[in-house]
């Protein structure tokens, strides 16, 4: 049977490794690989929008050059694990069925007013980004089948436009599992 390669490097090691010294060992080189025309433009066209318009972070819209990585900025990160205060809900059995993540004080508070009554939904999607670490923990050893958010009562909906529970559900849900949406 002989041995398929694509590499200088890795034929050596292989032969070093191997002793392999037959003629069943064949290096194949790669072709070039030809990126169309409208792939090497819409990297273009991302990389010219990303100099003119860095990302930003989602919580205080400064500039975040990892945002592609996390979209929180570390300054804002570090702020909110401050106002960790996670807290298990059980329900009458004494089985845990919710977490609370964060206390509901000062950052947290501002944060949270400003997504609700400004119209903030890239502040929702930030607490989800947040969440998500603390969702796994909670996940961890225990069937969890859904993500519910809880309901907006039709008066907020229609004044804010959303529902920011189901914003930070649907970013919790994507980002621990690819078939559930809540």
């Amino acid at each position: 049977m002989a041995t398929r390669l694509n590499d200088i490097k890795t034929l050596k090691k292989l032969k070093e490794l191997e002793n392999l010294h037959d003629e069943k060992t064949y290096l194949f080189e790669d072709e070039p690989v030809k990126v169309p025309l409208s792939l090497r433009l819409q990297e273009y066209w991302r990389s010219l929008v990303a100099e003119i318009f860095p990302p930003k972070c989602l919580m205080c819209d400064k500039k975040n050059p990892n945002a592609e990585e996390f979209p929180i900025c570390p300054d804002c990160l570090q702020i909110f694990n401050q106002y960790e205060k996670k807290k298990v809900f059980n329900d009458k059995d004494g089985r845990p069925i919710g977490i609370g993540i964060y206390r509901y004080d000062g950052i947290i508070r501002y944060f949270t007013q400003k997504m609700k009554y400004e119209r903030k939904i890239k502040i929702a999607e930030g607490f989800g980004e947040i969440a998500v670490k603390h969702v796994l923990e909670f996940c961890k050893n225990r069937h969890i089948n859904y993500i519910i958010p809880i309901p907006c009562h039709e008066t907020r909906l229609k004044e804010r436009g959303f529902n920011q529970a189901e914003v930070i559900a649907k970013v919790i849900a994507k980002k621990t599992s690819n078939n559930h949406e809540p």
